[in-house]
């Protein structure tokens, strides 16, 4: 009997070998899409909340239509500048309506339903995060 290795056992070593390794590689990528998305999503996140506190801090009604209607259309915010992650952020934003237009003395009725859209590319198709958020209209605020 002779000692040694066969090339077919070679072979099938060096072919489980490639697997195990392409499963690991394919690990790495889905792990550095997956905190792109996030750092992305984070960013987002971080814009509208800052915009969502600017809504609240206005005085009048009419100072909160002012800064919204600045937004309707969509403008760019931020650019990302880091080169793995770089991107272009446009939001946009609008008043969807008043809760309880046609009760006259409930308190939720001076409450406007605000969404904020922000929008990015990261590295494909354009992604998307929108949040509407309920804000009392700052004349009828209560201290």
């Amino acid at each position: 009997m002779k000692k040694g290795t066969t090339l077919i056992e070679i072979l099938v070593t060096s072919l489980i070998l490639v697997i195990a390794v392409t499963g690991l590689l394919y690990t790495f990528v889905f792990c550095h899409r997956m905190i792109v998305e996030n750092h992305h999503r984070t960013n987002a996140m971080l814009i509208i909340n800052e915009h969502l506190e600017a809504i609240q801090n206005r005085e009048s009604p009419t100072a909160v239509l002012s800064y919204v209607s600045n937004y309707a259309s969509p403008k760019p915010v931020l650019t990302s500048s880091s080169s793995e992650m770089s991107s272009d952020y446009v939001m946009s934003m609008r008043i969807d309506g008043i809760l309880y237009p046609d009760l006259p003395h409930n308190p939720a009725a001076d409450l406007m339903i605000v969404n904020i859209t922000v929008t990015w590319n990261g590295g494909g198709p354009n992604r998307t995060l929108s949040v509407s958020s309920i804000t009392n209209e700052p004349s009828t605020t209560t201290i």
